[in-house]
């Protein structure tokens, strides 16, 4: 069978930091992304299930209105198996 995944999340962007929406930004454009990030979903809770893939960034884009803050929206897509085990 055939998996795949998405996922698409929101933020508020912070112009003077070095992680996050401005390492995305400096990513996107560059638009030459061949990075693949470690996707997971995860309580962190021993016992508990989790949810790992491999997956590359496939949008990125910034917005604001007047007198607002600035966002960003990210989507990425899967590119290998989703793979799922217990968190140890």
């Amino acid at each position: 069978s055939v998996q795949s995944a998405t996922i698409t999340a929101e933020g508020f962007v912070k112009y003077d930091d070095t992680i996050g929406s401005e390492e995305l930004r400096t990513v996107a454009l560059a638009g030459t992304d061949s990075a693949t990030y470690m996707a997971r979903f995860s309580s962190g809770v021993t016992g508990d299930k989790e949810v790992t893939f491999n997956a590359i960034i496939t949008s990125f884009e910034e917005s604001a209105a007047v007198n607002e803050m600035a966002t960003y929206s990210i989507t990425l897509e899967s590119t290998g198996a989703i793979t799922e085990s217990t968190v140890s």
